[in-house]
């Protein structure tokens, strides 16, 4: 009974060892795993506001010289236009890309649509329109994540924004880097927790088996003569009142003085 006590005990011991560690493990995972998902976020903006300073400075503002969005574009502007973005979405760094006016209107869309379109309302075209660049990681059609650029676009001589440029990149080689970087980190803080684990087994094992042994030499060295090693008085106390209360019957015991 009293081993069985023991190792429940140290079972009990083991369990308390592994929720103490599982629990700051699994808060760091998940602190980890929110980073990386963050950084690829900032990385998404980072590049969608680098590539769309690009196709801005170097295709639509040059296409747009002298051009007033406001009267619309004609169809060889629009030709121009086309030309000039044409390579960004060919080869696939751009996903979709729209010429607004401040008006909300759509002058140039590389696909003719308009559908999806940031309203003028909205924050992000608020902020392009007074000339500062924002960036923002959106979900689109088809449930598929984009980054989305509102990029002011700079073609008068003036240094004066004239519209908006609404571009789209796209958005899925960053997100499977996240992931992968996100499975590499728990399955590293799994193995490592299972390495904890076997060193708290190898511990408690050891503390356990060292704890009975001296649990044991205790109990023998009460229950036995140091000198001459026999049983002492205490463990015949013990074994005679087990053997009176365990007959189930009456009893006799007998002593003999072997001094006299």
């Amino acid at each position: 009974m009293t081993r069985r006590r023991r190792r429940a005990s140290a079972s009990r011991l083991f369990a308390i060892y592994s929720l103490a560690s599982l629990v700051p493990v699994c808060v760091l995972g998940s602190v980890l795993a929110r980073g990386y998902q963050q950084q690829g976020v900032e990385q998404g903006r980072r590049q969608g506001l680098a590539q769309a300073v690009v196709i801005e400075q170097m295709a639509v503002a040059p296409a747009l010289r002298g051009v007033d969005l406001a009267r619309g574009l004609t169809s060889s502007e629009r030709a121009r236009l086309a030309s000039a973005t044409d390579l960004a979405i060919f080869n696939g760094s751009v996903t979709h890309l729209r010429l607004r006016s401040f008006d909300g209107g759509v002058p140039f869309s590389d696909d003719g649509s308009v559908i999806g379109a940031v309203p003028v309302t909205d924050r992000a075209f608020v902020e392009a329109a007074r000339g500062r660049t924002s960036a923002d990681i959106v979900t689109v059609v088809d449930q598929v994540t984009a980054i989305r650029v509102l990029q002011p676009v700079i073609a008068s001589s003036n240094g004066r924004a004239i519209g908006v440029l609404e571009v789209y990149l796209p958005y899925a080689a960053i997100a499977d880097k996240v992931q992968a970087d996100t499975r590499r980190t728990v399955l590293r803080l799994a193995l490592g927790l299972l390495g904890l684990f076997v060193v708290l087994a190898l511990i408690s094992w050891v503390t356990t088996t060292a704890l009975r042994r001296q649990a044991a030499s205790h109990e023998h060295d009460a229950l036995h003569d140091p000198l001459t090693g026999l049983p002492n008085r205490e463990l015949f106390r013990r074994v005679a009142l087990e053997a009176v209360s365990g007959s189930g019957a009456g009893g006799a015991l007998v002593l003999l003085d072997l001094d006299h």
